[in-house]
């Protein structure tokens, strides 16, 4: 998760210590086996995190009735769909219900998102902003029994959010030292790797050009 030192809990800066330790035991490794100029190293994580709280809950039973719908997915995408087909009553009684739930028909989900019309998306959708998480009265009464507890961080809101970017590190005899990189799709990470291995990329989403800057 993103956030400053005081923000972050003992358990992410330990995660944040285990990995750096081993990626160090990796790194003296290949030294000690003299392989240096032969491995490159790419670290990536395949989304960010926005960090939660307790005063940023939107719990739905207080927006609706839960037994009227089936709730395919909660959060931060809530993807609902009603018992009695009636998706018109169930959009009214959620529409601007919440300021920080935006509450859209199937048809009506803006295009950015690539969705509209698809299959499988259910009939009413609510994306809450960033930081802001849906529950349910069964589940918050559950939070402090059997280890439970609340969420401290929630992934999925509109990928553009800086807090929703993932890690990118790469270092390797092929690639450009102390280069700092504008923001790109993970999809083009794998032209990066076929290029520092000398290997033909099998056809992809990616482009070799947003990459290609970071080799020498």
């Amino acid at each position: 998760m993103r956030g400053t030192a005081e923000d972050e809990s003992d358990e992410v800066r330990d995660a944040v210590a285990s990995v750096d330790a081993s990626l160090s035991q990796l790194v003296n490794g290949v030294r000690a086996a003299g392989l240096d100029d032969r491995v490159h190293y790419v670290v990536v994580s395949d989304h960010g995190m926005a960090q939660l709280s307790p005063d940023r809950f939107i719990v739905l039973d207080d927006l609706i009735d839960v037994s009227t719908v089936e709730v395919i997915d909660w959060s931060p995408v809530l993807a609902l769909s009603p018992k009695s087909g009636d998706n018109e009553a169930v959009y009214a009684a959620l529409k601007g219900r919440h300021p920080s739930l935006a509450v859209y028909r199937k048809a009506d989900l803006p295009a950015t998102y690539g969705l509209t019309g698809h299959p499988r998306v259910p009939a009413i959708v609510g994306i809450a902003d960033e930081g802001w998480h849906v529950t349910s009265r069964r589940e918050k009464g559950r939070w402090g029994t059997d280890g439970r507890h609340p969420p401290g961080g929630m992934h999925g809101y509109v990928p553009q959010l800086q807090s929703m970017h993932g890690l990118f590190v790469a270092a390797g005899p092929r690639l450009r030292r102390a280069q700092r990189v504008p923001t790109f799709e993970n999809i083009h990470v794998y032209e990066l790797m076929c290029a520092v291995l000398g290997v033909q990329p099998a056809p992809n989403d990616g482009d070799a050009a947003v990459s290609r800057t970071m080799l020498r």
